[in-house]
């Protein structure tokens, strides 16, 4: 069958979707993994018999976790990739300490890399490769910000991430911060932890948010305090607002991690949610690898993305991650 254009399908719907090379025949794709996102990208999983994928980048919460728990699917369709000889690169805004315990999960123990801290820290096995922490002023200036917000709202709390260690100074962040709270160390105040050096971000959590947007206030009152500066404000999921230097991104990230395997970024895919996985999304889809979109994925993230693939609720990464596998 040979279909001249896009077929413009709904993507919250269970219908039949396309896939196709631009100007070039359209072919169905099998059990309907994906919908076409966005007129601009045409949804070409054939490609990869071209451009074969050869490391996965993904995010972690709101894409292969829903509400910090492992989605039926997910665990097989690891597996699968590890079968292929496929690297799953988890690109995540949690440290390592935070990150550990999900790798341990999806059986990558000893990743060969990983993204932490929105990409203010990359590893190599066990080795950084790169590190970017922000400068005293932009801390000092940026804690005054957050705390002045927490006085605003009673379930916002602040947190610092430093050499990969979570640090708070009020016991209320470790009883809400329920999926890591052993990664979350006490002090009497930030000007002990920040003897310990300088952040990589800067986190205000809100214990009661119960969807992205309800960040958003947070994140516009501190753009607007901290206006001028080169520091990247954004939402990163159901609970976090983060800052962090505006020269880190997980785009920057897996750019370096491409460089340093030796593979070229259309070579491949990456999959998330939310506004911090935007440059990642952006980056692969400008240079023809597989950019994925969760259902559940912000508006904008979608506009993005090459494909849409169901909720994380839903394991829409295991059909898309197993849509790949089939394609190969």
């Amino acid at each position: 069958m040979r279909i001249e254009s896009v077929v413009p399908v709904n993507i919250f719907t269970k219908k039949p979707s396309f896939c196709a090379a631009p100007k070039g025949p359209m072919q169905q794709l099998p059990k309907d993994e994906f919908c076409i996102s966005n007129p601009k990208y045409v949804t070409n999983l054939p490609n990869i018999q071209k451009y074969p994928i050869k490391a996965v980048f993904s995010d972690i919460d709101g894409t292969i976790l829903h509400d910090h728990k492992l989605v039926l699917g997910n665990l097989r369709a690891t597996k699968g990739l590890k079968r292929a000889g496929i690297p799953l690169i988890l690109a995540t805004g949690r440290n390592r300490t935070e990150a550990q315990p999900m790798l341990d999960l999806l059986g990558v123990e000893h990743p060969p890399y990983l993204i932490t801290e929105q990409g203010g820290t990359v590893f190599r096995g066990e080795e950084i490769i790169f590190k970017d922490t922000m400068s005293l002023e932009d801390t000092l200036d940026s804690i005054r910000a957050a705390q002045e917000y927490v006085k605003k709202d009673g379930n916002m709390q602040l947190l610092l991430h430093i050499n990969g260690q979570s640090y708070a100074a009020d016991e209320k962040v470790i009883d809400g911060y329920t999926h890591a709270k052993e990664s979350v160390k006490l002090v009497n105040s930030f000007d002990e932890a920040l003897a310990q050096g300088m952040p990589t971000k800067i986190v205000l959590f809100k214990t009661d948010s119960t969807h992205i947007n309800d960040l958003n206030d947070a994140r516009d009152f501190l753009k607007e305090r901290l206006g001028g500066r080169s520091l990247n404000i954004f939402n990163a999921g159901r609970h976090f607002c983060e800052i962090t230097n505006n020269s880190i991104s997980k785009g920057k990230a897996i750019r370096i991690i491409a460089q340093d395997m030796g593979i070229d970024l259309k070579n491949t895919a990456a999959l998330g949610d939310a506004e911090n996985d935007l440059e990642m999304i952006k980056l692969v889809s400008e240079e023809g690898g597989l950019s994925v979109a969760m259902g559940n994925a912000i508006p904008e993230l979608k506009a993005q993305a090459r494909v849409i693939t169901d909720d994380a609720k839903e394991s829409g990464w295991a059909r898309a991650v197993e849509a790949m596998l089939r394609y190969r």
